[in-house]
């Protein structure tokens, strides 16, 4: 190895070659061909020579803090440790090679060794990699993972396969999956033939093999099958169009019938290494159970498997989802596929969007969402501790897509961790500090610097929508922002139960109050649009007309089913004047490409009229006069068997199928009990609250000069509480007299 650096090329040293029959042959060992530099410096490795290590992967579950970032690449590459490898291969085969020579041409380089071998393989460069499946009788998931050790090769992880037609397999086409049986995991080898691949799973031994028997047939390895695949593949060019014939952009996935994903090329299979990782939203991919989505913009190329294919495409709720299999003939360079919409809500004024985003870049937001056929994205600026995400994006305008059909806006979340989370939507200028209070969402040690109520009052100082967050977790301001009018929208996110009664009780005490739905999307685990909001508006598609939608409660939260709903003629955010024992004509339907099973009218919170199914299925409608039982609202709402949880997503919360509108309020006259217990209850509410505020962490009264420049700190924070403290008074005291 040379140790001082010269020019490449320039001669090192001759290596003669001698054979028995007294002949000769010269090779000259060149710098950075036969032989490198040392220490090797990037990017300038040998020609014809190979580092003495080989390339690996790295550590599967751990490693630096540092390394975080290059976990994600799950290789690494070989540099040469101290030498560099040059073989030479025998032109004479029948003669023996008695003697090797070695001239040198110059000081300064070192020969640590010279072997033989007898086999008829290149022992150095490793050939392209094979897929392999592993498979064990009783299951291979859960606990240590196998890996492959290669004495002469490497081989990627091992990762779960995705048999789409095994007998266990569990899945909604274009919607994830998973093989409950866990029996099959892949990986990719590359290996000399004579190399020997031992099998472990932590640290147990399983048994060792020789690659090449492994590559003439099937073999057992302990209780392990190992099936070497055929390299069979093609460079394909594929186009996905929709019923107008044009390509369209949507979330696809291919699977070779071995369960191997074959990802369009820039994209990952499994994402993120089949793990979860938090704040690592990255590549324009989505992992629904088992199964590795990629976004495309209608096109896409890369390698797939000769022979037959599963592929699912996806495209929000409004397409025919996709999965069929199709046929890659040997050579076969295109492919065309086809999704097409099943109905066009957009034609009736409905557009779709995410209140509630993070992570994502603006143009990854925009293709994401065009790929779910979302109208518009709300991703929002947040803080979480000492991190801050997607500060530098927010430039108070909105991101439009060319086709002018997608929105993207950079807002904010702003977070406290008692009193609640706000979504601040539609912003020109950021609403400072995005957090307060300590952990998790603000700094360590930090002390209360403001309240949502105040970030609230900031954000419509600029015309923007308020929508409390995940409703209604963390509750310690909520009852202050619906008692003060400061919400304009209520956000659910998973709909679950306690929601639903917190939800009807603020509706109950008289509070008119959309309800909205966002997926809260931080991981790759959650497609953008999985929960979504529906909002019909009555001008073009922008920001501000899909805002002002929201804001007049035209909306419906759903996370497949696509809700009509109207009392008397009137959709969700009417208010329409009856009296108390009237009746009014109800109509809803509920269509969906998940199976749904129950579809509820919803008076007061009480169930007045259902239509079920107990088996599931796509379409549900009710059509019927309902009495008015008292003032107050009507709503719809779908799901599962009984409103409960039925058809599940496969996102990393398995969160349930269903959607529910908006209410049309009633208007009879008449007061509801349930206006005074809903008084008292947030009254509750405040007093806890504002118990918490003055409780919190305060500089001493002068010493530091706050924000919002008032020379009383506490009663800058205390002001809304008791605001909403009297309004709830007077309606309390209201009720007792009425």
């Amino acid at each position: 190895m040379w140790l001082h650096g010269a020019v490449p090329g320039e001669p090192v040293a001759n290596y003669i070659f001698c054979w028995e029959d007294g002949n000769e042959e010269t090779i000259a060992i060149r710098e950075r061909f036969e032989i490198g530099h040392f220490p090797q410096p990037w990017g300038h490795a040998p020609f014809l020579a190979v580092p003495d290590r080989h390339d690996g992967t790295q550590p599967l579950r751990g490693g630096p803090w540092t390394d975080a970032g290059l976990r994600l690449t799950e290789v690494t590459m070989a540099m040469t440790h101290a030498y560099t490898l040059w073989s030479w291969t025998n032109p004479k085969p029948d003669l023996v090679v008695e003697a090797v020579r070695i001239e040198p041409l110059r000081s300064g380089f070192i020969v640590a060794g010279v072997t033989t071998g007898h086999v008829d393989e290149e022992p150095l460069r490793l050939p392209p990699r094979l897929p392999v499946v592993i498979t064990k009788s009783d299951g291979v998931g859960g606990g240590d993972p196998i890996e492959l050790e290669i004495d002469r090769g490497v081989a990627t992880y091992t990762y779960e396969t995705t048999p789409h037609g095994a007998d266990d397999w569990e899945g909604l086409d274009g919607w994830g999956g998973s093989d409950t049986s866990q029996r099959s995991v892949y990986t990719f080898v590359s290996a000399i033939p004579s190399a020997t691949v031992d099998l472990r799973r932590g640290e147990l031994a399983i048994g060792a093999f020789r690659w090449s028997k492994a590559q003439e047939g099937g073999l057992n390895v302990g209780d392990l099958r190992v099936e070497v695949l055929p390299p069979d593949r093609n460079w394909v060019h594929v186009t996905v169009r929709d019923e107008s014939g044009d390509s369209v952009a949507c979330r696809i996935s291919f699977t070779s019938e071995s369960g191997i994903p074959y990802p369009p090329h820039g994209h990952s299979a499994p994402v993120q290494s089949g793990l979860r990782a938090w704040n690592l939203d990255v590549g324009g991919d989505v992992l629904l159970g088992d199964v590795s989505y990629a976004y495309i913009d209608g096109r896409c190329q890369g390698w797939l498997p000769t022979g037959r294919v599963w592929v699912e495409i996806a495209r929000g709720f409004e397409y025919e989802p996709v999965k069929t299999q199709v046929e890659i003939g040997p050579g076969q360079r295109q492919l065309d596929l086809s999704i097409n919409r099943w109905i066009d809500v957009n034609a009736e004024g409905w557009y779709s969007g995410d209140t509630h985003v993070h992570f994502l870049s603006p143009d990854g937001a925009l293709t994401e969402a065009s790929g779910e056929g979302l109208s518009v994205v709300n991703l929002l600026v947040a803080q979480w501790g000492h991190l801050f995400t997607n500060v530098e994006d927010f430039t108070g305008r909105t991101r439009v897509s060319d086709d002018g059909q997608t929105l993207v806006h950079v807002s904010q979340e702003n977070r406290q961790h008692m009193l609640g989370h706000l979504n601040l939507l539609g912003l020109s200028k950021p609403v400072m500090p995005f957090s307060s209070d300590g952990p998790s969402e603000g700094e360590l040690g930090g002390g209360l610097d403001t309240t949502t109520s105040r970030w609230a009052d900031e954000a419509h100082e600029q015309g923007a929508t308020v929508i409390v967050a995940h409703m209604p977790t963390p509750n310690g301001e909520t009852a202050v922002l619906i008692a003060t009018g400061r919400a304009d929208g209520l956000e659910m996110i998973d709909f679950n139960h306690f929601e639903h009664l917190e939800y009807y009780r603020y509706l109950n005490g008289g509070y008119r109050l959309p309800l909205v739905a966002g997926t809260d999307k931080m991981e790759a685990t959650i497609p953008v649009g999985m929960y979504r909001t529906y909002a019909q508006l009555e001008e073009e598609l922008s920001l501000d007309a899909w805002l002002r939608a929201v804001r007049a409660g035209r909306t419906f939260a759903t996370s497949g089913p696509i809700l009509t709903f109207n009392v008397d003629g009137l959709g969700p955010g009417a208010a329409i004047a009856r009296p108390v024992g009237s009746r009014v004509t109800v109509q809803a339907t509920a269509r969906s490409i998940f199976p749904i099973h129950s579809l509820q009218i919803i008076q007061g919170g009480d169930v007045v009229a259902e239509h079920e199914v107990t088996g599931g299925t796509h379409r549900l409608q009710i059509d019927e006069e309902i009495e008015v039982s008292a003032h107050g609202w009507l709503a719809a709402r779908c799901a599962g068997p009984n409103y409960g949880p039925g058809t599940r997503h496969f996102d990393h919360d398995r969160r349930p199928v269903m959607a529910h509108t908006s209410p049309v309020y009633l208007d009879t006259g008449v007061r509801r009990p349930q206006v005074g217990e809903t008084a008292r209850y947030l009254k509750t509410l405040v007093e806890g609250g504002l118990g918490y505020v003055m409780g919190a962490i305060h500089h001493p009264q002068g010493s530091v000069a706050y924000s919002h420049g008032r020379p009383d700190h506490e009663a800058y924070l205390a002001e809304p509480f008791l605001d909403a403290l009297g309004q709830l008074e007077k309606r309390i005291s209201q009720w007792e007299h009425s």
